[in-house]
């Protein structure tokens, strides 16, 4: 059976949807008379550039001169790096530049923790180039014994892969009497959940081209300045201008 409503407690938007109507505001919270931005559509500068494909980000910026970079990366999880041997990627066709990173003859760096991790990285004048002198790239290393999961880690008997141990004290959260909630429960359930890493934001790009004129993907402090998302030149003291394009960053901006 349909209920009547009158046209004044009915309140319609502007796209013709009867909502109901609002309801008072906390006097709690110093809520403005009217809202400017919590509940309008807002419209995002770069939206239209965006979604047609015009905007331009790092890696569509081509510079003359410009070098590409690759890095060589531990194929183990834990190991010692014994040698590293950059005199053929450093002949290689293109190759400007070739270092090393988990350098043997540091104790403190010479270890590499997870597999993936960088051990050393060449420069050349196109990518194809880098990937080939990365490839020449020739390390030993030694294996070293490596935890795979926490409850390995947790058992006392495992390889000891930092210094001090493999367990930390943690931290505790709580509110309440969580003792006396569990005792007045009706029912409690004991379990132990895993989940995938999970990234708080789809997108977060990182690139730097140029000298002068910086063309940047990021969002870090420059001289004390915090460079959103723009479009322009911002000046930056003693570097003269850089030229920020469009990113992601880790909170949406």
């Amino acid at each position: 059976m349909a209920e009547r409503v009158s046209a004044s407690e009915v309140d319609v938007n502007e796209q013709g949807r009867g909502t109901a109507p609002p309801q008072a505001a906390d006097p709690k919270f110093a809520w403005p008379p009217s809202r400017a931005v919590l509940g309008t559509s807002v419209k995002r500068l770069d939206g239209p550039e965006k979604v047609t494909g015009r905007a331009k980000y790092t890696f569509d910026i081509n510079r003359p001169g410009m070098l590409y970079g690759r890095v060589l990366r531990s194929p183990h999880p834990h190991a010692r790096v014994v040698s590293v041997d950059l005199s053929a990627a450093r002949r290689a066709p293109g190759v400007r530049a070739a270092l090393v990173w988990r350098d043997p003859a540091d104790a403190q760096n010479s270890r590499v923790m997870f597999q993936g991790d960088e051990v050393a990285a060449v420069a050349a004048d196109t990518e194809e180039r880098a990937i080939d002198a990365a490839r020449l790239i020739r390390v030993e290393y030694e294996v070293l014994p490596h935890v795979t999961v926490v409850q390995q880690a947790l058992t006392g008997t495992a390889p000891a892969v930092f210094t001090g141990g493999n367990v930390r004290q943690g931290q505790t959260q709580e509110t309440g009497d969580l003792a006396a909630g569990f005792k007045a429960a009706a029912h409690t359930i004991e379990e132990t959940y895993a989940t995938h890493v999970i990234t708080h934001a789809c997108m977060e790009s990182h690139g730097t081209a140029g000298r002068i004129q910086i063309t940047a993907a990021t969002k870090e402090l420059l001289d004390g300045q915090f460079v959103c998302e723009s479009r322009g030149t911002i000046p930056v003291k003693g570097k003269g201008e850089m030229e920020v394009w469009y990113l992601e960053g880790p909170n949406g901006d």
